[in-house]
């Protein structure tokens, strides 16, 4: 957005020439926003010269100079008139008519308009009222997306003057004095009256408008379009260049409707209706939706609201009589309607950052002193209508210890006062070390709303530089890493030492591949805003993702082992969910060659790895129907369940395809929070060891661990029990041959023959307490 210098300072009591530009820019840009560029602009006064048009042949134009007192030729435009005021440039003999740039403007081509000044100033006082000097500023749009009052010329002047302790001049002598009709909803005008009706009360909710069913039509005022141009704006004529300036200088757009081409003499703000067309003043057609809001005259819309006017009641050189519309239109509602129908303009720039919902008002007396400035004669029939509450504003206690405390510095009453103070707060201490501040309305929208706020503005002009910088300072302890320190030994075992690839799974059952897998969950937590149909209950197990991963994989490798730690769910009751974490494998094996025991070994080098001494035992109920049966283990570790293991049921694999499969499902938690014991060196004994074998008949309801532990058991010499053989026959029944070797030491001496004999003899007596034979 590019600013002049000098209009700013036209708002505040002080000059501008008496600081340094680079000083002056660099304070604002470390107190309120970014200047990205700034450069001089200086008009080659002495060369310009305002010209009367007498007289228009098919050749030239004959027009008199009163300050250089002479008549000139000058070429034929097609926007001249008899009688109008023109401004012309000398460039050495030659005299042609003066252009935007002439006047400052970069972006915009084209000749300057017809201009209107007092008849004391066309010899050339005129060129008084234009600063020939100047710096234009340009801020960068995105520094100032969250500050709506810095989208005007005099919200720049306030900052200006705020830093530099210099007096904002007020407003009051800009606007004319005037009496409103206040409504909640809707006017009725009478005869010869606009009637205007808010429709749209929460997308639009202030609105203001003033008929005029007379009124001038003038020229652009000079003084005005000088300031339009030094800013890339175009001046049209005095009705249009007082609306783009009173929206530029106060950060309010206002729109002015032909009176004559509103025939219903109605006025009114509405939601579009869907698959509405309008035509916008730029010639493109837009087609609506009910989600934007429009000017209406009653039936058909007029105006895109807060965005660009229709064509159908757009003003122009012949207008005589106008309804001027200024309103306060709903942030969002502006912002996404210019986005979806891609119409960007300076006003909806303006409305979608929150503007103050109060200064409508201000602005409709402001246009009327232009208008009485510039001698424009004009009739208003009937009130000056404004519909809607005013907002109330922002009042936020704080608290003089809660600032300097997160700023880090000192700071008197009287600097936090003042700060305050000139920037448009009302400020009221209170006990104790206390205040009490009303945030101005042009700022109390989605910017200064809470304490943190206020810290922030007193922050900014007490200098940011100024506060020092200190280390944020904190008591840290140190976190217990052994979580994830399992978690990691867990994953590298199973990836390195098992060869397994792991798996990260969407949290949500893939309910498609259930029922391509024929099982449904039990106690299952349903999501009550479910992304899709497909993913509707989060997992109660990994292994069904777990499959499915093999089935994606299936034809890339003959064995595919693949793991997963993540949580699970389960409703526990009505209003209560059990969220664990668990550890599931799949061991897939293409041929269908592996077996429980291949598995199991698998597994049982992971147990050992965290030093887990568990025991495997016969599952008598299977926790889901995808274990087989026959062939699936109950694993506890002191007597706590840790989790299942077993064969893949045979139907499940078929539905997944070709091969057999070992899986297991453990209660991570457990695993993961499980503190291995410490590990102590002890000293291997200098006398050799001696091992007896033994074989039995036992019936099969003991297990191969039972015994191991109770020939272990049976004295205290043998130190390490393995199982060397096992086998049976049809005609032993319920009984299996086992044989074991155990191996025995004293730590001191080298055992006998006789104590050899002894112990052996007390592991037969062991087993023979079971009702085995020893063979």
């Amino acid at each position: 957005m590019k600013l002049s210098l000098s209009w700013i300072f036209e708002h505040i009591n002080g000059g501008w020439r008496r600081y340094k530009i680079n000083e002056l820019i660099d304070k604002f840009n470390k107190t309120t926003a970014e200047i990205e560029n700034f450069y001089p602009l200086t008009l080659d006064m002495d060369n310009l010269s305002l010209v009367h048009v007498e007289s228009i042949n098919f050749k030239d134009i004959i027009a008199f100079s009163p300050e250089w007192k002479k008549k000139i030729s000058v070429p034929l435009r097609s926007d001249i008139k008899i009688g109008g005021w023109f401004i012309v440039k000398k460039n050495g003999k030659e005299i042609s008519w003066a252009t935007l740039h002439d006047f400052g403007a970069t972006s915009k081509e084209g000749l300057m308009p017809a201009v209107s000044c007092p008849d004391k100033q066309r010899t050339g006082a005129w060129k008084k009222s234009v600063a020939a000097d100047d710096y234009i500023l340009e801020l960068a749009n995105t520094s100032i997306t969250h500050r709506a009052d810095l989208w005007g010329v005099r919200g720049i002047a306030r900052e200006f003057a705020a830093i530099l302790n210099l007096e904002l001049k007020p407003l009051t002598p800009l606007l004319k004095k005037i009496t409103t009709k206040d409504v909640a909803k809707e006017y009725r005008g009478k005869k010869n009256e606009f009637s205007i009706i808010n429709g749209a009360t929460k997308a639009c909710d202030r609105f203001a408008g003033v008929y005029f069913s007379e009124i001038e039509h003038q020229p652009s005022s000079l003084w005005m379009a000088a300031l339009l141009c030094r800013t890339d704006n175009r001046p049209i004529d005095l009705l249009v260049d007082a609306t783009n300036f009173i929206m530029l200088d106060m950060s309010q757009p206002m729109h002015a409707f032909d009176a004559d081409k509103v025939s219903t003499n109605v006025i009114k703000a509405r939601m579009a209706k869907q698959g509405e067309e309008l035509v916008l003043l730029d010639d493109i057609k837009v087609k609506l939706s009910s989600k934007d809001l429009v000017i209406t005259d009653g039936a058909k819309a007029i105006s895109l609201a807060g965005i660009m006017g229709g064509q159908g009641a757009g003003i122009s050189a012949k207008t005589k009589s106008v309804f001027l519309e200024v309103a306060h239109f709903d942030s969002s509602v502006i912002r996404q309607s210019s986005s979806r129908l891609r119409v960007r303009t300076e006003a909806s720039a303006r409305f979608e950052k929150g503007l103050d919902p109060n200064q409508n008002i201000a602005a409709i007396r402001r246009f009327l002193k232009i208008l009485d400035d510039e001698n424009v004669a004009y009739k208003i029939s009937g009130p000056i209508v404004s519909i809607g509450k005013l907002f109330k504003p922002y009042v936020i206690k704080i608290s003089h210890d809660f600032i300097e405390k997160n700023l880090g510095v000192k700071l008197s009453k009287k600097f936090i006062i003042d700060s305050l103070k000139k920037i448009g707060f009302e400020i009221k201490p209170l006990k104790p070390d206390n205040y009490e501040v009303t945030v101005p309305t042009f700022r109390g929208t989605k910017n200064v709303t809470i304490a943190v706020d206020i810290l922030e503005e007193v922050g900014r002009f007490w200098g940011w530089d100024n506060i020092p910088l200190s280390m944020p300072s904190r008591e840290m302890l140190p976190n217990d890493i052994h979580a994830a320190m399992s978690v990691r030994r867990i994953k590298q075992q199973c990836a390195f030492g098992l060869r397994m690839h792991e798996t990260q799974n969407y949290p949500f059952f893939d309910e498609s591949f259930l029922r391509e897998l024929q099982w449904q969950p039990v106690n299952a937590v349903f999501a009550k805003n479910p992304l899709s149909q497909n993913v509707t209950r989060l997992v109660t197990s990994l292994i069904p993702h777990l499959l499915k991963n093999v089935q994606i994989n299936i034809t890339k490798a003959e064995q595919l082992r693949f793991f997963e730690i993540n949580r699970i769910w389960h409703l526990a009751s009505k209003n209560k969910v059990d969220e664990l974490k668990s550890l599931g494998a799949v061991l897939w094996d293409y041929s269908g060659k592996s077996d429980f025991y291949d598995g199991k070994e698998s597994l049982s080098l992971l147990l050992d790895m965290m030093h887990l001494n568990v025991s495997w035992e016969k599952a008598k109920e299977v926790p889901a129907s995808w274990y087989n049966v026959y062939q699936t283990a109950l694993l506890k570790h002191e007597q706590k369940v840790i989790g299942y293991a077993g064969m893949l049921d045979s139907l499940f694999a078929e539905r997944i395809g070709q091969g057999s499969a070992f899986i297991f499902e453990l209660d991570a938690d457990y695993l993961i929070n499980y503190q291995m014991p410490d590990t102590s060196f002890k000293a291997l004994s200098k006398f050799p060891y001696v091992y007896h074998d033994v074989s039995m008949l036992v019936p099969l309801e003991h297990s191969v661990e039972k015994i191991q532990q109770l020939i272990a058991a049976a004295h205290k010499q043998i130190y390490d029990v393995e199982l060397l053989d096992m086998f049976s026959r049809d005609e032993w029944g319920d009984r299996r041959s086992l044989t074991f070797r155990f191996y025995m030491r004293h730590p001191e001496k080298t055992l006998s023959g006789d104590e050899v004999l002894l112990i052996n003899q007390s592991v037969i007596n062991a087993i023979k307490g079971l009702g085995a034979e020893i063979r």
